[in-house]
Order: C-alpha cells, then sequence, then structure tokens
C-alpha cells in the first residue's frame, strides 16, 4: 500500500496565554515578599521602569543578653561563645551543657558526634555498633559518651527505645529504687497493655497503688525533645493587608506598608523612544514601554481583586477576626458567587496573602472554612469548638467518652457520629477517655 501526504484544514478551540495574561497571573498569586523579588526581576530585564517602594528588610532578632564591652572598647572575649538563640535547638542545647561538664578530649568528642546523630524527636536511633565503627571508637566508649549525653537536659534524651527514654526520666525523678523506676524497668511488658488488676499482682500492691503507679507514668514525657525548636530556618511572616474595627464597629482594611509595590518610569528611555533613530533600539524601547504597561496594568488589578476578595471574606468572619468566635462556613465558590469572580481567581488573590488583626498575622486562605453536610450554617471550627467546650468543663473524675460527647453534640441539634467525634478530639490534641480520668482524692 502507498504511502501518500496531504493537508487537512481542522477548527478547534483553545486558550492561549498571552504574555500580558501571564504576568497578570503570576503577579496576583503572590505575596508581598516573593511579589518583591518576583518585580526586581522584570524590572532589571526593562531599562524603562523601576520599583518605585522601599524593599521590605527582614526584623532583627534581639536577645535579652546584655552586649558589653571590655575596657579597651573591644568586644570582650566572654561573649563569643554566647550561642545564637536564633539557631537554639536540641543539638546545640546539649552540646552547650557538654562544654560546661566535659573536659575537651575524645568523650567529648565522641558525645558531640552522638548528640549530631539525634532525631528530632531526642532518640538516638542508629545502634552504637555502627556509630562506633563509623568513628572508629570501641563500643565502651561510645557507651560511656552515651552515658554522658543521656546526663544531659532534656531528661530522656539519647534514649534508644521508649522503654529506656521513660527509665531515665524515672531514675532522675524518683530514683533506682523507687516502685515507678522498678516497674518500668522489670516490668515492662505489663505497661505494654496496662491494667490495674495486672499490675497490683505483679508487684503486690493494692489497685490504689498501681493506679498511683501508672498516673506518674503517664506524666513522664514520650518526645524528649518537645518543645524545642526544630533546626530548620526562621520564617517570618509579613501582612499584605491589615483589617481593623473603630469603638462604631466599622472595619477598614488597608494595605500594609510596602506591600504594594508601584513602579516609576525612567524619564531618560521614555524620551529616546521619541528621539532615538536606530529601528532596533526603538523597536527594543517600545517594548520594554508595552511590557512596562502591562506590569502596571496588572499591580493594580492585583490591588482590585485581593482588596474585593479579602473586604467580603473579612467581613464574613468578623467574629473571628476580631471578636474570637469560630469560623463561620465560607468557601472558594461562596465568594466566588458574591465577588463574581472566577474560582480560581479567588484562590490566586488570597494564595500565600497575609492578614494582620486582632488575632495575629493569619493567612487568608484560613479563614475559609466548609461547612457540614448536616448543616450549613455550622463549620467544622464551631464543631471543634463545641468540643473543646465539653471536654474543658467535664468532670475529670469521670470524662465524657466519645459516644457521649456524640450524644450531647445530637441534642444541640448536630447529629454527629462517634467516630467523627474521635477524630476531631484527636486534632485538638485531647487524649481518650481513660488518659484524661484522674484518681479520686482519698
Amino acid at each position: 500500500m502507498g504511502q501518500k501526504l496531504e493537508q487537512q484544514l481542522t477548527q478547534s478551540q483553545a486558550l492561549v496565554l498571552t504574555p500580558a495574561m501571564k504576568i497578570a497571573l503570576k503577579i496576583l498569586e503572590l505575596p508581598v515578599l516573593e511579589l518583591g523579588s518576583y518585580l526586581q526581576e522584570l524590572v532589571l530585564a526593562n531599562p524603562v521602569v523601576e520599583l518605585a517602594h522601599s524593599d521590605v528588610q527582614a526584623p532583627e532578632w534581639r536577645s535579652g543578653i546584655p552586649y558589653h564591652r571590655g575596657d579597651g572598647g573591644e568586644e570582650d572575649a566572654s561573649t563569643w561563645d554566647i550561642p545564637d538563640p536564633s539557631g537554639h535547638d536540641l543539638y546545640n542545647e546539649v552540646a552547650e551543657q557538654l562544654f560546661w561538664s566535659t573536659p575537651p578530649g575524645s568523650l567529648r568528642q565522641s558525645a558531640l558526634y552522638l548528640v549530631g546523630n539525634l532525631e528530632p524527636d531526642g532518640y538516638l536511633r542508629i545502634p552504637l555498633p555502627e556509630l562506633a565503627e563509623t568513628v572508629g571508637a570501641s563500643i565502651e566508649e561510645m557507651q560511656q559518651a552515651l552515658a554522658v549525653v543521656q546526663a544531659c537536659d532534656p531528661a530522656g534524651v539519647g534514649a534508644r527505645s521508649l522503654q529506656e527514654c521513660l527509665l531515665l526520666q524515672a531514675t532522675r525523678r524518683y530514683g533506682l529504687r523507687h516502685p515507678v523506676t522498678e516497674l518500668l524497668q522489670k516490668h515492662w511488658d505489663v505497661l505494654r497493655h496496662p491494667s490495674l488488676s495486672r499490675i497490683s499482682r505483679t508487684l503486690k500492691i493494692s489497685p490504689a497503688e498501681a493506679n498511683s503507679l501508672l498516673q506518674a507514668i503517664r506524666k513522664l514525657n514520650p518526645v524528649p525533645a518537645s518543645g524545642r525548636i526544630a533546626r530548620t530556618p526562621a520564617h517570618y511572616l509579613y501582612p499584605d493587608l491589615i483589617a481593623q474595627k473603630d469603638a462604631h464597629g466599622t472595619i477598614t482594611l488597608d494595605w500594609a506598608q510596602d506591600a504594594y509595590p508601584r513602579l516609576q518610569y525612567v524619564t531618560e528611555y521614555l524620551q529616546m523612544t521619541k528621539t532615538v533613530r536606530d529601528s532596533q533600539a526603538r523597536q527594543f524601547l517600545s517594548r520594554a514601554v508595552t511590557e512596562a504597561r502591562w506590569i502596571e496594568q496588572a499591580l493594580r488589578q492585583r490591588q482590585k481583586t485581593v482588596m474585593t476578595v479579602t473586604s467580603y471574606i473579612v467581613k464574613r468572619q468578623a467574629g473571628y477576626c476580631f471578636e474570637r468566635d469560630a469560623l463561620e462556613p465560607l468557601s472558594i465558590k461562596d465568594v466566588a458567587h458574591v465577588t463574581a469572580l472566577h474560582e480560581s481567581t479567588v484562590r490566586r488573590a488570597i494564595s500565600g496573602k497575609i492578614l494582620q488583626c486582632p488575632r495575629g498575622l493569619i493567612p487568608i486562605s484560613s479563614l475559609l472554612c466548609e461547612s457540614l453536610s448536616v448543616a450549613e450554617t455550622t463549620s467544622i471550627d464551631m464543631i471543634k469548638s463545641l468540643i473543646r467546650n465539653l471536654i474543658l468543663e467535664e468532670n475529670p473524675h469521670t470524662p465524657l467518652s466519645d459516644a457521649e460527647i456524640a450524644k450531647r453534640m445530637t441534642a444541640l441539634g448536630i447529629p454527629m457520629a462517634r467516630r467523627t467525634v474521635a477524630k476531631y478530639r484527636q486534632e485538638l490534641g485531647f487524649a481518650a477517655t481513660a488518659q484524661r480520668r484522674q484518681p479520686m482524692a482519698e
């Protein structure tokens, strides 16, 4: 069968983004800091315009440590070894203790090496033989270094298992001969599935004494590094918009300082577009002026769109922003319908934008809250707020179960399954009923 070439004419529809549209979409979705960087790139390639706003400067971190100088005006050498608190993570905290408690030598170096291999939660999960082989040290030396690390704060740091973590804390708090320490050290299998009767039989104590031991163990911290700063760079939030409310209840929304960059034209180059004789230079300057107008128009459109979308969202969530109430049900679809914008445009308008209000610095996107299917006027945030109040107001000796909370929610007109209550309870950070129960005072 022979092959042949032929031409066919077809008609189809396609969405093509022009350069002006691409710039407008990009400018719309960028928050203040990224917008400044993006505009700087555009301006560097365009000689006709320049940025008229001042660069946003990152705030300086100021510590509570007084800075002082020596008599001769030079920096006092005693201040050089003070660690920078901005990087005060678990590693720096333990390393600083090692510098004070351990003399220079191989033991300190081995201990610092172990600290450098700690997980963010404070555990040491790499086997000691593997670490010893890596640095060419003996197992005994690494065990001595581990003992030095485990003697540091926070208690439990350097533990290789949950049992060792709790045992280190119990030994430091109660001593080696205390029943809590003995239970953790010799009867760990009993604690895997704790039962008052089983503990009382194992230790030959009364159920009340077993309950006291169990409550003491539950007060120990299974994550020794909790509350410590992770070794990540500091992330600063800069507000794009500031929401305020006066004494008459009127809400005003303004751009934050330097949140709305402006362009200014370079007069010399604008004049050159009319006087230059070289055709290529004239064409280049003409394209630069056109692109500058695209950027200027995109900035004006961004200001209008972001202000329109945010004004409606803040108005709907005024109770949350100014009165610390729960979030009202509000979706992207609702905002798009009221503002007569496409949903994708609304998403770009709030993407990465930060609002400053009496509640603090909050992402504008966090003000959106989907409603529950059972009640269009009840948001998930409201549901969580009700569950939080029920748990906080419960009797600590007879805490509410998930099923009881579900019944109370149903009585409030919000039917809810037990597993849904359990899900929201866990997201709120509350433990299960058994863990929240406190023993009765004798």
